[in-house]
């Protein structure tokens, strides 16, 4: 029966009626859910998708009449929930009405809540028993399980979780529910949740036997939710991902029956495609990548070396533009098509070349500025390669350091590193 009606962002359930088209909050004398802040997800995330739809029985026909589509669930008041309803027909207190909920909708959420006590079982076989649950989403799409772990889940690891509850789930045992103490709970294996508050008597314990087990069952949990029939009922379970969520608590997603088909029909058609654009069969797209891998390193390391030897062949020009600064050799100038390596190299070949002097070069390096400064040994004591560097790099919006021979920085500001290896000679200058 409806209990109240109330308008949206309005508190209580003070209306008396709510019309067509409109959308409402309403309070039913029976909730067929778990409230907002249960254990199951019954309602979708999604605006305006129906979850449950409320009838009315009109007595002279015998015929069922929708009212309403469910949207969601909330708290108009403390400790009352009202359900966010689309009104299809005009919907009054006191109306005697039926709630359905969408038999595929929870038939997904079913799978991934009994995917989800799968999975937290084979994670306390496989990682330890220290696992403990740290939250879960049981949605029609996926489930996603929260765990404490001290460390990153790898690839092994999760393929063994995996295989081991799609065994589980070949077997297809019957689920057994019982309701009992939670003494009785507790002393027959259940497992119970940190935080969790539960009755000391009528607790709903869900079994997935195992006989095979030592204990006869593969899970046992204290559980209010809805869940499969039988275990074999899920199909099949994929992981999808696992992450850090926050310290000591790691994160899997999964997805369960119909959404574990799309999830393979989705990666098969993306193989497909990558065969199709490398022009090979699906089985050699991997050996294909790995050799395309290869030869694309291989270039790579032929493009650096051709820049690297373009860059030295600049010798003979740079050594050209050299200034002398009180009997000292000083080259400051910005070159191109060259990574930091060969800028080094071509610094060290420029000192060699110079054999006593004062070597600052400069070069744009991805929206960014790259300089190094090289100063011969005999001149160190008084030329600091890293306080020359130091100087230069402020001009850029950088900063650097290095050893009294040669240092490096970098900057922010690539239109100023020509008015900044300007600047070298002076800087030299007040050194000498």
């Amino acid at each position: 029966m409806v209990e109240g009606l109330a308008a949206p962002g309005h508190s209580g359930c003070s209306q008396p009626r709510i019309g067509r088209s409109t959308r409402e909050g309403a309070a039913l004398e029976r909730n067929p859910r778990f409230s907002p802040d249960g254990k199951r997800l019954l309602f979708s995330s999604k605006r305006d998708t129906p979850n449950y739809t409320l009838y009315a029985l009109d007595v002279n026909t015998l015929r069922s009449q929708v009212l309403a589509e469910v949207t969601g669930a909330y708290y108009p008041v403390a400790g009352l929930v009202a359900h966010k309803v689309v009104a299809k027909e005009t919907l009054r207190v006191g109306d005697r009405i039926s709630v359905v909920a969408d038999a595929e909708r929870r038939a997904r959420i079913m799978r991934n809540h009994s995917g989800t006590h799968l999975v937290h079982a084979a994670l306390r076989n496989i990682l330890g028993t220290h696992v403990k649950q740290a939250g879960s989403l049981n949605a029609p799409d996926r489930l996603r399980f929260d765990f404490s772990h001290f460390a990153h889940v790898d690839a092994e690891e999760l393929r063994d979780i995996e295989q081991q509850v799609n065994d589980e789930i070949r077997l297809n045992t019957e689920i057994d529910t019982t309701v009992t103490s939670l003494d009785n709970a507790l002393a027959s294996g259940a497992l119970a949740f940190f935080g969790d508050k539960y009755p000391e008597s009528n607790v709903r314990v869900v079994t997935i036997p195992d006989e095979r087990a030592p204990r006869g069952f593969y899970s046992k949990e204290l559980c209010g939710g809805t869940h499969v029939h039988r275990i074999g009922d899920i199909g099949v379970l994929k992981i999808v991902g696992e992450q850090s969520v926050a310290a000591g608590v790691r994160r899997i997603e999964a997805v369960t029956g119909i959404g574990a088909l799309e999830h393979f029909q989705k990666q098969a058609q993306v193989l497909s495609q990558v065969a199709s654009k490398l022009n090979v069969g699906e089985d050699d797209v991997l050996a294909t990548i790995e050799k395309l891998s290869q030869t694309v390193k291989s270039l790579e390391k032929d493009l650096e070396a051709q820049k690297r030897k373009g860059a030295l062949g600049q010798l003979d020009e740079l050594v050209g533009k050299a200034q002398t600064v009180k009997g000292v050799k000083v080259i400051a100038e910005e070159v191109a098509n060259v990574d930091r390596e060969g800028l080094r190299q071509l610094v060290d070949s420029l000192r060699q070349k110079l054999g006593s002097g004062v070597v600052a070069l400069g070069m744009p390096d991805d929206g960014k500025v790259a300089l190094i400064a090289g100063v011969t040994k005999d001149l160190t004591a008084k030329v600091h390669a890293g306080k020359l560097i130091q100087a230069l790099a402020k001009q850029v919006g950088g900063s650097g350091g290095g050893r009294p021979d040669l240092a490096e920085a970098g900057g922010k500001d690539t239109a100023g590193l020509k008015t900044a290896l300007l600047a070298v000679p002076s800087m030299v200058e007040a050194l000498l």
